[in-house]
C-alpha cells in the first residue's frame, strides 16, 4: 500500500490514509544523570532514576485501553474501501451493467460487504503493540526502531504503524504487517540521527483491516519512551588506547601501583647510586645510620573537572562542523582516559555562568552521563562571562583539581576575557585550557606565501 497523507484520528479519511500521529518534538532538556543540577541550583527532574531504555522497550506487546462502547473514540477512525477493493468493486459494477444486471442490486451487495466487514473489522485498540528501540544511540551512528504486534483475530489482520518519531531520527516512521493471534510479529527500520536531542514519542496509532480489506478502524493510544541521541564520539579508539598504554606500563610484578613517580608517598629504602638527592629522607637517615630514600607512587582517586564553554564562539564551523561538536568529543575523551586510570571526572558546561553541572564520579559510567548531559547542549549566542563562570566551578569544587577548560582560544577572547580570569582558578587548580584546531587556518599558516593575499592569510 502507497503511503498516504495524515489525517485526524476521530473522522473518516480518504482510502490508505495515514495516521494523524505528529512527528513530535524533540525536548533538549539535557537528563544530567547523577548529580545533575541546574544553573539555579535545583536537581534536574531528567537526571533522577527512572526507566532509562523508555516504556515499552523491553516489555512485551500490550493492548490498548478499551474506549466506552458506542462512543465518538469507539466509532473512531472507519476508513472505507481502501483503493485497491474499490477498483475491483467499481470494475465488478461496471461489468454487471454491460451485461444487464440491475446497478441498485449491485451498490446494494457492496453495502452489505462492507457492513459485514466493518462489523468483523474488531477495535484497533485490541492488537497489542510494544515498542522496542534503544535508549541511547551517538550521533552518526545506525540503529534500529522496532514494533512488537500481536493480532487479535482468528483470521490474518493488516495493520499500520504510525508512531510519533521526530525527522530528525532519520527512521520512518510509518510500517505496516500482516499478525495474526497469539504471534507475535517484529517489523522494524534503520534509524540514522542527524542531530543530538532527546526524543519522547508518545502517540501511536494503530489501523487494522476489515478481512475483506473493505473498511478499516484505527485508534491513538500513548505509548511513551525515550530516545537519547548522543554526541559523535570520533576519538574513542585513541582514548582507550592511551587507557591500555597505562595499563601495560602497570603491568607484571608491579600491576598495583607504578612506583617511583608521582608525589604520593609510598615508602622507604635503601638509597642506591641512581636515586636522587632531593629524595633522601634525613630523619630516617639519621635514625638508621645509613642513606636512607624515600618511594612515591602514581596518585590515584584524583579529581578532574571538564569545563566546556557553550558560548558565541562555540557556534562556529570547524571542517564542517560547529566547534561545540568537537569539543564534545574532547569531553568525552578526558572522561574516558580519566576514570580509565582510577581518577574521578566531574563536568560543567558554561556560557554567562553555569547553567549544567555533573558531580565527579570515577565509575565506568560516568562516561555515560557526561555524554547523555550532553545530549541536549547547543551554543548560546552570547559572549561567555569567564570570571562569573570561573568563580562559580571554584565555589562548587573547593577541593584541589585539574580544570580542563575547553574554549576557544581566538586572540579576542585570550585577551579580554579569558587571560584576566584564569586568576581565579589557578589560585586553587591546576588548569589546562584546550580548543579546536581548524585545519584551514593551519594550511593558510604552513603553505608557502607565493601572493600578497597568500601572505595576509598567514598572518
Amino acid at each position: 500500500m502507497a503511503t498516504p497523507a495524515a489525517a485526524p484520528v476521530d473522522a473518516p479519511v480518504a482510502p490508505g490514509a495515514g495516521s494523524g500521529a505528529g512527528a513530535g518534538s524533540s525536548g533538549v532538556e539535557p537528563p544530567g544523570g547523577q548529580g545533575a543540577y541546574r544553573s539555579d541550583g535545583s536537581a534536574d527532574p531528567a537526571g533522577m532514576p527512572g526507566d532509562p531504555t523508555g516504556a515499552g522497550d523491553r516489555a512485551g506487546p500490550e493492548p490498548a485501553t478499551r474506549p466506552a462502547r458506542w462512543t465518538r473514540a469507539w466509532w473512531a477512525g472507519l476508513v472505507p474501501l481502501p483503493r485497491l477493493p474499490l477498483a475491483g468493486l467499481v470494475l465488478g459494477i461496471a461489468l454487471a451493467d454491460l451485461v444487464g444486471a440491475p446497478g441498485p442490486v449491485m451498490v446494494g451487495i457492496v453495502a452489505v460487504l462492507a457492513c459485514i466487514d466493518a462489523l468483523l473489522v474488531g477495535g484497533p485498540w485490541r492488537v497489542a503493540v510494544a515498542r522496542r528501540a534503544p535508549a541511547a544511540i551517538s550521533l552518526g551512528e545506525e540503529a534500529t526502531v522496532a514494533w512488537a504486534v500481536r493480532g487479535s483475530a482468528r483470521w490474518p489482520q493488516r495493520v499500520d504503524l504510525a508512531d510519533d518519531l521526530s525527522p530528525s531520527l532519520g527512521a520512518v516512521r510509518r510500517v505496516s504487517a500482516t499478525v495474526r493471534r497469539d504471534r507475535t510479529t517484529t517489523v522494524g527500520t534503520p534509524m540514522r540521527p542527524r542531530r543530538r536531542a532527546t526524543h519522547r514519542p508518545d502517540e501511536l496509532v494503530v489501523r487494522v483491516a476489515g478481512p475483506l480489506r473493505l473498511v478499516a478502524r484505527q485508534h491513538a493510544r500513548s505509548l511513551p519512551g525515550r530516545i537519547d541521541v548522543l554526541p559523535a564520539f570520533p576519538s574513542r579508539r585513541d582514548a582507550e588506547l592511551r587507557i591500555t598504554d597505562r595499563r601495560v606500563l602497570e603491568a607484571g610484578v608491579r600491576s598495583a601501583r607504578l612506583v617511583g613517580a608521582g608525589t604520593e608517598f609510598e615508602s622507604l629504602r635503601d638509597y642506591t647510586p641512581d636515586d636522587q638527592v632531593r629524595r633522601v629522607d634525613w630523619s630516617a637517615t639519621a635514625r638508621a645510620g645509613k642513606p636512607i630514600v624515600r618511594t612515591y607512587r602514581v596518585e590515584r582517586n584524583q579529581t578532574v573537572q571538564v569545563a566546556l564553554d557553550t558560548g558565541r564562539h562555540s557556534a562556529g564551523l570547524v571542517d564542517g562542523t560547529t566547534r561545540l561538536e568537537h569539543l564534545m568529543d574532547a569531553a568525552l575523551a578526558v572522561t574516558t582516559v580519566a576514570t580509565g586510570v582510577g581518577d574521578k571526572v566531574g563536568f560543567q558546561a558554561f556560557a554567562t555562568d553555569v547553567h549544567l553541572a555533573i558531580s565527579p564520579a570515577g565509575d565506568r559510567r560516568q562516561r555515560s552521563r557526561v555524554a547523555t548531559a550532553m545530549a541536549g547542549l547547543d551554543p548560546i549566542l552570547v559572549e561567555s562571562d569567564y570570571g562569573a563562570a570561573f568563580t562559580d566551578i571554584v565555589v562548587r569544587q573547593r577541593r584541589r583539581a585539574l580544570l580542563v577548560v575547553l574554549t576557544d582560544l581566538s586572540s579576542e577572547a585570550l585577551v579580554d576575557t579569558l587571560v584576566p580570569a584564569l586568576p581565579v582558578l589557578l589560585a586553587s587548580h591546576l588548569v589546562v585550557v584546550g580548543a579546536v584546531a581548524d585545519p584551514q587556518v593551519t594550511g593558510w599558516i604552513d603553505q608557502p606565501a607565493g601572493s600578497a593575499d597568500d601572505a595576509y592569510l598567514a598572518a
